[in-house]
Parts: C-alpha cells; structure tokens; sequence
C-alpha cells in the first residue's frame, strides 16, 4: 500500500445504522493506536512529495495609493514534515493533526509607482519561512453499495505561527513596510490553501486509487470466491477502529449464498498493531459450498486402497474379502470388485474452539458391485457413519492453513439393498473396517490437501504482515501482527 492509504485507514465516517443481518460481520480487522500512527508517519511522506512537487501558488497582486505591486512564480522550496497525532474519538470518528512543520517559499516581486510625473518600477526576488505550521483533517471513509470503500476529504484548516521575509533587490526602504506585509499576508493564505490541496490530493486522487486496488475478493483455484467486503461502516472505539466484513465463501458464477449466519465474537484489547478475527463463519460457508457441489463426494475403487488391502473389495479371493461377506454375491459375480460411493449428506459442521478445530460430518457408502456381463451396478448395503475430526491451524505466507491430528468414524445405521437378502454374518465387522480404511485413505489426506491451501486474510496489497500469531478462540481464529509496508 502507498502511504495515501494511511489517511483511509485512520479518518473515517461515524457508522450508519445497522440491519440486524450486518450486526455480526464473518471478519472484523481492528487497527490499534500503533497501527494508526505509523500509518499517519507513512502518509506524511507522500504529503511532503505532493507539497513540495505540487503545491502551486498563484500570483497575486495589490496595491496601495499609487504603488501597485505583485509576487510572481512562487513555490515551495523547502518542506520541513510536521509531527503527526492521530487521536480516536469512541463512537464519532477520527482526527488528524499535523504540527510544526516549516516551510519555505521563494518568488518574484515587482512594483510600480509614480513620483510626480516619474513612473518608477523595479523588481527582484524574496524569500519567506514560516515555521509552526498546523494542519487539521478531517475524512470520510464511506460504504458503496457494491462493498468497496469509498474516501473523500470533509474539512481541511490550517494556521502558520511566525514568517520571516528577505527581499533582494534595490527595493526602497519606504515600500518595505508595505511590500513586507503584502508578502506575508498574501503567502499565508496561499500557503493555507497549497497545504489543503495537496492534503486533499493525497486523500481524493491517492486514496482513490489505492481503495481501487483493496482486496476484498479472492478467487481460490478457480473454484471458489472469498468476499471479504464490507457490510458497514467503521466502528471507533477506545484508540482504535474496526471495520467489518463479510468473509463467505461462494462456488465461482454460483449466485447462490449459504443459508449461515455469523455468530458474535469477543474482541478483547491486543498490543499488535493489527488483530484480525475471522468467525468459524467463513469455513462453515466453505463447506457448505463444497457439499452443494458434489465436491464431498467421492466413488472409491480398489486401485485407491494400499497395496496390502487392495483385495478386500474383490469377490473371489483366497483369504479375506467382500466376496467372503456376501457367498450370494460373490458366487454370481466371481469375477467382480465393488466399489464404495460415499457422500456427505449435509453439510459438515466446523467449530473453532480453545486449542483445536473440530469438523463433524454425517455421510452415506454404498457398497456396490459392477455386473460384468452389462456393467450396471448392484446395490449391497448402504451405510450411514458419522465422523469426528480434530485439526489444528497456523499462519503461512499470510493465509490460514491447517492439518487433520486425529479422525474418528462410527456406523449409525445399515441398511440392506440387494433384495430379498438380509445381513449376513460378519458384514458390520467388515463395513467398520472399510470405513476405517476409507477414512485413512481418503477423508483425511483430503481434508490435509484443502486445509493445506488455506484462504487468505484481508489486507492491502503492499501491506506485509510482520511477525504474526494465530491464536484459536471459542468461534473464531484470532491473528495478531504487526505490520510493514513493501
């Protein structure tokens, strides 16, 4: 990020009113008084550049009696930065103060008069410091109807404390006085007004352009989409502003929107500069994406089994195997494997807590054998099994990313399809350990490779986070940096 967005970040609108679906935002990013002030440092430079580079002073001209006078070509010259105070109002918004900052201005002057019937003329150069220059912003951080900031400059005053003038030329003593209050009245104001553009620049021209560059949408191997756009305006509290947002995930053209609703978090003070807390919300919209789009559903075959239990869906074999299981079966399609087609039937659950992360699923395998003389399958049994599964999570290359410590499955019900045909002896023992199986072989490398891409947080593109902590909270993932820009 330039250092324009430093005034995006640290002087926003009072929140508007809230429906009650926007009360509890997926994502909340809160910036501390650290983060803002060296936000405000970081804006400053951008500031002196734009004042010293861009700061256009028009001429001006005056007169007195038959002396006519004017100050051409001035610029700033030197640019000395002012101190920076960001002070946060709980509940109102955010004041800028920039103080005692020097300047200097160099031009041209020219007068004109007339003695008697003599018109006399000169000109030369001067040279004006102003020392204890003030400066005093107010901006607007705003909310489009699209989700995307928006930024303008409300209020904009400035005072300067002393000025000191040096003319060279053979200016006469009498016009000094009067050349010398000229100067300095006309170069306040001009000055006042050169601080105020370039400070509306920096906000309206910079700000603008940087909020077009905000990242609030990922798009996560072309498949999915993470909005993290903002459901409100910024929130100011006790030396510090939060803003909100929406963290869903959704399937890439799919218009549809999960059904799931945030729960409230409990923020609590951090010493970092920056502490994002991200609801279990948003892996819970994840899931819920994943399932309506069959992506939890899997058809797992022999060749997906290790090599020393590759066997056991075959129906002939020497030791043991389905075909062991179902006689019936096995002896009308000796040469046949079955085939295990498995679906989560809704979708899973996912709670963030003290210490780890637990997914809770409920899934149906179909235990099917392929006809070999049609190729049409024949249903055996269908098995309901639930599945418990503790992960943990951290923080990589500004994503959170997880991995699979335990997984536990148990049957909840069976149910026969072959007709006319019952349970035979032996076939619960059997399913168990095929869903054991399964569950090593396919639900956790799975669940590893997703968590393992992980998602990103929100930030700005040239913004680094700097020594980051992931802590797990009751309901959501709490990260807490400090932060650098590129």
């Amino acid at each position: 990020m330039s250092p324009s967005c430093a005034i995006l970040l640290v002087v926003c609108r009072a929140p508007s009113a809230l429906t009650k679906a926007q009360m509890n935002p997926g994502v909340v990013v809160r910036l501390s008084q650290s983060a803002l002030d060296y936000t405000a440092q970081r804006a400053i430079r951008l500031l002196s550049d734009h004042v010293k580079n861009g700061a256009g002073i028009p001429d001006a001209s005056g007169s007195s009696g038959k002396t006519s006078y004017s100050l051409t070509k001035m610029r700033v010259k030197d640019f000395n930065p002012p101190r920076s105070t960001v002070t946060v109002h709980s509940g109102i918004g955010v004041n800028w103060s920039l103080r005692n900052a020097d300047i200097s201005i160099g031009g041209d002057w020219r007068y004109r008069t007339k003695k008697l019937f003599i018109r006399i003329s000169d000109h030369g150069s001067f040279t004006m410091s102003l020392s204890d220059v003030s400066i005093n912003i107010r901006v607007s951080l705003g909310l489009a109807a699209n989700g995307r900031p928006t930024i303008s400059m409300l209020e904009c005053s400035s005072s300067i404390g002393r000025a000191q003038a040096r003319f060279r030329g053979s200016i006469v003593s009498w016009l000094y006085n009067i050349l010398y209050r000229f100067v300095e009245g006309k170069v306040r104001h001009a000055i006042s007004d050169a601080l105020c553009k370039a400070v509306e620049r920096t906000v309206e021209t910079d700000g603008t352009r940087e909020l077009a560059n905000l990242q609030t949408e990922f798009r996560i191997q072309n498949t999915f989409t993470l909005d993290y756009s903002l459901v409100q305006n910024p929130h100011f509290g006790n030396n510090y502003i939060e803003s909100s947002h929406k963290g869903q995930f959704r399937w890439a053209g799919d218009p549809h929107v999960p059904p799931l609703h945030p729960s409230p978090m409990q923020r609590q003070p951090s010493s970092s500069m920056v502490a994002i807390h991200v609801s279990d919300y948003v892996i819970n919209t994840l899931a819920h994406v994943m399932q309506r789009h069959d992506q939890l559903s899997y058809t797992f075959t022999k060749t997906n089994l290790p090599a020393s239990s590759r066997n056991v869906l075959d129906m002939t074999c020497t030791q043991f195997c389905l075909g062991k299981v179902f006689q019936s079966v096995a002896a009308t399609y000796p040469q046949s494997s079955a085939k295990l087609i498995t679906n989560v039937v809704r979708p899973p659950t996912i709670h963030v807590s003290s210490g780890t992360v637990l997914i809770r699923f409920d899934a149906e395998m179909k235990v099917a054998v392929s006809d070999v003389d049609n190729g049409r399958p024949v249903d055996l049994v269908n098995v309901l099994f639930r599945g418990f599964v503790h992960g943990s999570a951290s923080i990589e290359n500004d994503k959170i990313v997880g991995r699979v410590i335990n997984a536990s499955v148990t049957i909840v019900n069976t149910t026969i399809l072959l007709p006319g045909a019952r349970i035979p002896d032996g076939v619960l023992s059997f399913l168990n350990s095929m869903i054991q199986i399964y569950s090593q072989a396919r639900i956790v490398p799975q669940l590893n490779r997703v968590a393992a891409i992980g998602f990103q947080l929100p930030k700005l593109k040239d913004i680094n986070f700097v020594r980051p902590q992931l802590k797990l909270r009751e309901g959501f993932f709490l990260v807490e940096t400090d932060v650098a820009y590129n």
